[in-house]
Order: C-alpha cells, then structure tokens, then sequence
C-alpha cells in the first residue's frame, strides 16, 4: 500500500478529542463564565482565577464541562442554570461563592457540585420554590462539602429552602443547607 493511500485512510479515522484547560480570569482566554461556556467544548476545563468579571444576567450551561477555581473560592454574581447535560456525561462546578441562585433542571446526566457556597441575595424566582439550589428532573446529582442558604423572607412570608429537590437523585457529603427566616 502506497504512502498516499495510508495517509488518506488514517485521515478518516475520527481524530482523538482532548479536553483544553481554558483560563477565565483578567487577561486570560475569557474574561467571564458566560463566554467560556460558550467557547468551551463538551470536556473541556474551565480555570476560574481572580479578576473574573461577573455579571448580572443567567449562565447556562448545557454541555459536559469541568468548571473549577484556581484557589480560593471565587466569587460569581450571575445566576447559574445548568440543563440538559447528557447521560453519561458529567459537569462538575467545584470551590465558588454564588450569591445568586444554582439552578439544575432536566438533567439526565451527572451534576458534581464540590466546595461551593450559594447564598443567593435574590433568588431572582418567586413563588413557593423559592431556594438556593434548586434541583428538578435529574437523574443524579452530588453535593460535596457545599453549603446553600435560603434567603430571608419570600412573597409568601414563609421559609425559603436551602435545598428543594424535585423528582431527582440527590446525594449529599459533608453539605450544610439552611432555610432563610420569614419577615416579622
């Protein structure tokens, strides 16, 4: 068999796809999560260092990702929504202080949440389900060494949750959740 012809048929071959570690952080690859999410592909890393500019709008995250801290726990403002992540795959949000609500919905996949805080100042969602993390239609999902505290107060002058999980798998390690208190 000729050079060309082995050149051709290694160039149908499906070529090996490996995972990128992308900075987002001041001067590095992005500069906010919401454009990472959008640049990254399915596997890749994101490396969350200081000097990340946060926003105050929704991320939504739909594709199997690593998305960590460099260090320290970092601080996001943007409400985050993680949807449709695929069985069998994974995405996995390590060492963040959220201030605004986790959301995760119709997940078929696993969702890894490790040494995260979310403490949201507004849930930026009224009614009855008002949380921190709020976790609805996933097949499995693991909270390690996280902590979630409700807000204080809702429309309803009840308790808002730390945690509400609804028809999902929900494993907790090590996890703190907290209710917030009603108005007086």
């Amino acid at each position: 068999m000729s050079i060309s012809c082995c050149l051709a048929l290694l160039a149908l071959l499906p070529s090996p796809q490996s995972k990128h570690v992308w900075n987002v952080s001041a001067g590095g690859d992005f500069t906010t999560l919401a454009a990472a999410v959008a640049g990254a592909s399915a596997g890749d890393v994101l490396l969350v260092g200081p000097g990340v500019v946060s926003q105050d709008g929704t991320v939504v995250i739909g594709k199997p990702l690593t998305i960590q801290s460099d260090g320290a726990p970092i601080a996001l403002h943007e409400y985050i929504r993680v949807t449709g992540i695929p069985a069998g795959q994974s995405l996995e949000l390590r060492g963040f202080h959220l201030d605004k609500q986790l959301r995760l919905e119709t997940n078929p996949g696993l969702v890894w949440i490790e040494d995260c805080e979310v403490a949201p100042v507004s849930t930026g969602f009224s009614g009855p389900d008002d949380s921190a993390i709020r976790v609805e239609d996933c097949a499995d999902v693991v909270m390690s060494g996280t902590t979630a505290r409700g807000e204080d107060g809702s429309d309803l002058g009840g308790l808002v949750h730390g945690v509400l999980a609804e028809d999902s798998s929900l494993h907790a390690y090590g996890c703190t959740f907290v209710g917030g208190r009603a108005y007086s």
